[in-house]
C-alpha cells in the first residue's frame, strides 16, 4: 500500500466549470411555461460532458430531479451513465432517463417508479451494469425492484419480447449485461415472486455478479452454473439456515472461472461467527474447483483454521532435511496450501487469523496491523458495522500508537464517510480519526483538493447530526487545525440553536487561542456585538457562556487589543459575570482571568470612570473567595494559564490559597 501524497494541483478548469453551471442553471438553460427545464438555444453540451455535468447537477441536490427534464430531448444530450442513489423516481424521470443508451444504471436506496422494470428492459442493446440496493424505507412495500416484478406478473398487459414470455423466460431483457448487483432482495419461492433462476438465465454474459444481503431460496443459485462468465461473485449475508451452507458452496464450485468470491458474514449483526461443520474440507474443496481464484473473503466465519502442529519430545539428532523443511514458511489457514491470494479477507473471524504470520495473501482485511485496518476501510466502506469496526481500530492507532500511512488512511476514511453520510457512528468514528490526520506531522502534505473533501465532509456530518455534541466537537476541532482562508466568515443562521452557537464559540475559542492575528479580526468584525447578543440570548446556557468567556480572555490575553475592552458596556458585563453560578466556577474564573490581564497594565489604563477599578476589585476579590475550596476543573491544556501569570500581587496570594489545591487536569 503506497505512502505516497498526490501532487498538490487545483482542480481542472472543466470541473470548475462544470461546477458553476451546476449551481448557475440559468447559464445553459431555460425554465418553460410548465417549468420545465430546456437546454438553452444555441447552447450545445459535448457528448463527453453530460455525464460530467449530470454529476455536478447532483452534488448540488441530489434528491431533487427537476433537472432531468433538460435531458428529454435526447439530440441535443446523451447520456451513458447516471446514478440517481437515494432519489425518489416518478414514471417521467424513468421514462426520460432510460431513452438515452445507457451503460451504467445505478439505483441505491432509490424508490423506484412502477414503469421501472419496463423502461429498463428499453435498453436491452446498451445497458452494461445495473446495480440495485433495496431501500430500507421500501422494504415492506410493492415499490421494490421484486416487488415490481411479483405485480407485473400479476398484469396481463406485458409486452413480450418475441417468443419469450416476461415472467417465463425473463425479468429484464438486458442479454449484454455484465455488471448486475441486487442487494437486499427477496427471491423467496411463492406464488407470483420473482424467481432468482428466471433472472439470471438469459444474462449469460454476466461476469459480476452481487446478491449480498438477499433472501433466497438455495435450489435458485442452480442458476449459477449457466453462468459461464462469471468471474466475481458476492454472496455476502445472504440469508440462509446454518445446515444449507455447504450447499451453497456446491454451487459455488460449479462457477469455474471465478477470480473473486465473497461468503463473509457479518458477525456483529448476527452475534457470532458464521459456523460451517466442516470448515477445512469445504476450503479445501472451493481450492480444487476453482482453480483460477485470487481473491477470497472469509470474514465472520469460522472456516479459516490454524492448523494444530503435533510437538514430539524425542530427543534425537535432526538431519539436514528436517531442518530445511522446519525452515520452510508454511501456511498457516488449514485448507489454502499452496494458494496465493492479492486478497483474503479475515475481519471478525473466529480465532482472529488475521494476527498469525505466513498469511497466504498480498493483502489482508483484519484488525491487527495498520495495513490490515487500512484495507479493511477500503474494502467494507459499503457495510456499516464492519466498516465502523475498523474506523474504530484506526482511532486506536492514532491515538494510542502512530499511523505511518497517513495518506491512505484519509483516503479511506473519506470514503467511508461520504458513503454512508447518515450513519451516525461512521461520521463520529472517521471524523476522530480526521482530527489526528490534520494536526499530524504530514499535515503540510495534505492537498488543496483533499482539504476541500475533508470539509465538506466534516460540515456535512455536523448538518446531518447536529443534535450530537460528539460529532460537532470533533468537526470543529478537525476544522480548527486546518489554515482558515483569510476569507472566511461566520454566517449567521436565521433561527439559531443553542447547538450551533455552542460549536461555534467553541471554534472562536481554538482559533483565537494564543493568535493574536485573529483576536484582532474577532474584534474587527463586528464579534463583540455578537457576545453582546449572545449573553442576553442564552444567560441560562453554561456551556455557550464558558465558550464565550474563554474567546474574551484570549483576546483579554493580547496587550494591543486590551484598550478596545475598555468599554463600560463591555466592563460592567464581565463584572457581573463574577458573580456567576453557571457550571460551577467555569464562567467566574474566565471571567476573573479577564479581569487579572486588564488589572495587570496598571491604574493608569483603566480608562473608564464606571464601573470604578476599585470597585471590580472588590467584586473580584469576592468572587475568589467565593469559590469552594472543594472544586475541580477539567482544563484541557498542558500549562497554566496566562492569566494566572499576570495577576497583581494583590491576587496571587488569594488565587493560591483558594484554587492551588483544587484545580485537576485531564
Amino acid at each position: 500500500m503506497t505512502n505516497a501524497w498526490p501532487s498538490n494541483r487545483p482542480d481542472t478548469l472543466e470541473n470548475i466549470c462544470l461546477g458553476v453551471c451546476a449551481q448557475n442553471q440559468e447559464t445553459f438553460c431555460v425554465e418553460d411555461p410548465d417549468g420545465k427545464l430546456s437546454v438553452r438555444p444555441g447552447a450545445d453540451i459535448l457528448p463527453g460532458v453530460v455525464d460530467r455535468l449530470v454529476t455536478a447537477l447532483q452534488k448540488d441536490d441530489v434528491l431533487d430531479l427537476k433537472w432531468i427534464s433538460l435531458f428529454r430531448d435526447t439530440s441535443l444530450t446523451r447520456l451513458t451513465r447516471i446514478d440517481l442513489s437515494r432519489c425518489v423516481l416518478g414514471e417521467t424521470e424513468m421514462d426520460i432517463v432510460t431513452d438515452h443508451p445507457l451503460q451504467e444504471l445505478i439505483l441505491t436506496d432509490t424508490v423506484l417508479s412502477k414503469n421501472t422494470v419496463e423502461c429498463i428492459n428499453k435498453l436491452s442493446r446498451t445497458l452494461r451494469i445495473l446495480k440495485y440496493e433495496n431501500n430500507p424505507q421500501e422494504s415492506m412495500t410493492d415499490l421494490t425492484f421484486t416487488g415490481l416484478i411479483a405485480d407485473m406478473l400479476e398484469n396481463p398487459q406485458i409486452n413480450n419480447v418475441g417468443e419469450k414470455q416476461f415472467g417465463k423466460d425473463f425479468f429484464i431483457n438486458t442479454p449484454n449485461l455484465r455488471i448486475l448487483s441486487l442487494r437486499d432482495c427477496f427471491f423467496k419461492e411463492s406464488h407470483q415472486s420473482c424467481n432468482l433462476q428466471i433472472l439470471l438465465n438469459p444474462l449469460n454474459r454476466l461476469t459480476h455478479l452481487d446478491l449480498s444481503r438477499c433472501l433466497l431460496d438455495i435450489v435458485q443459485l442452480q442458476s449459477l452454473q449457466n453462468l459461464h462468465n462469471l468471474m466475481w461473485l458476492n454472496l455476502s449475508q445472504i440469508m440462509l439456515m446454518p445446515d444449507e451452507l455447504e450447499q451453497v458452496l456446491e454451487h459455488v464450485c460449479k462457477c469455474k472461472n471465478l477470480r473473486h468470491l465473497d461468503i463473509s458474514c457479518d458477525a456483529m449483526e448476527h452475534h457470532g461467527v458464521l459456523h460451517y461443520d466442516n470448515g477445512e474440507k469445504c476450503l479445501k474443496k472451493l481450492m480444487s474447483c476453482l482453480p483460477y481464484l485470487t481473491s477470497l473473503d472469509l470474514s465472520g466465519t469460522d472456516l479459516p483454521k490454524i492448523p494444530q502442529e503435533t510437538v514430539s519430545h524425542k530427543l534425537e539428532p535432526t538431519s539436514k532435511g528436517q531442518q530445511t523443511r522446519v525452515a520452510e514458511k508454511k501456511c498457516c489457514i488449514a485448507g489454502l496450501d499452496g494458494r496465493i491470494f492479492e486478497f483474503l479477507g479475515l475481519l471478525h473471524c473466529r480465532g482472529d487469523p488475521c494476527n498469525e504470520e505466513n498469511l497466504p495473501a498480498k493483502q489482508v482485511s483484519g484488525h491487527a496491523t495498520e495495513e490490515q485496518v487500512l484495507i479493511s476501510i477500503q474494502r467494507y466502506y459499503d457495510r456499516d458495522n464492519a466498516l465502523t469496526s475498523s474506523l474504530n481500530s484506526l482511532f486506536k492507532i492514532f491515538r494510542y500508537s502512530e499511523v505511518k500511512n497517513h495518506c491512505a488512511a484519509l483516503e479511506a476514511i473519506l470514503l467511508g464517510m461520504r458513503e454512508n453520510q447518515c450513519d451516525k457512528q461512521v461520521q463520529i468514528s472517521g471524523s476522530a480519526s480526521l482530527f489526528y490526520i490534520v494536526k499530524g506531522p504530514h499535515k503540510e502534505n495534505i492537498t488543496y483538493l483533499q482539504k476541500r473533501r475533508l470539509i465538506t465532509c466534516l460540515l456535512d456530518a455536523m448538518e446531518r447530526q447536529h443534535d450530537d455534541m460528539t460529532m460537532l466537537r470533533n468537526g470543529c476541532l478537525t476544522i480548527c487545525n486546518q489554515a482558515i482562508p483569510q476569507d472566511v466568515t461566520i454566517l449567521a443562521h436565521p433561527h439559531p440553536k443553542v447547538w450551533c452557537l455552542v460549536s461555534a464559540w467553541s471554534t472562536l475559542w481554538n482559533v483565537t487561542d494564543e493568535t493574536a492575528a485573529n483576536c484582532e479580526k474577532f474584534m474587527n468584525n463586528g464579534g463583540m456585538d455578537l457576545f453582546k447578543d449572545c449573553l442576553q440570548r442564552f444567560v441560562d446556557k453554561p456551556e455557550l457562556l464558558r465558550n464565550m468567556m474563554g474567546l474574551m480572555g484570549n483576546i483579554a490575553e493580547v496587550k494591543f487589543l486590551r484598550p478596545k475592552l475598555m468599554d463600560p458596556e463591555y466592563i460592567t458585563m464581565f463584572s457581573n459575570l463574577l458573580d456567576s453560578k453557571s457550571d460551577g466556577i467555569e464562567v467566574s474564573y474566565n471571567a476573573a482571568g479577564i479581569f487579572s490581564h486588564l488589572m495587570s497594565d496598571g491604574p493608569d489604563a483603566w480608562t473608564i470612570s464606571c464601573p470604578a477599578r476599585d470597585e471590580v476589585i472588590d467584586r473580584l476579590t469576592n468572587a475568589i473567595e467565593r469559590w469552594p475550596i472543594n472544586c475541580s476543573r477539567n482544563i484541557n491544556y498542558r500549562y497554566w494559564s496566562s492569566a494566572a501569570c499576570c495577576l497583581s500581587d494583590l491576587f496571587i496570594e488569594l488565587l493560591d490559597m483558594k484554587i492551588g489545591k483544587a484545580i485537576t487536569v485531564n
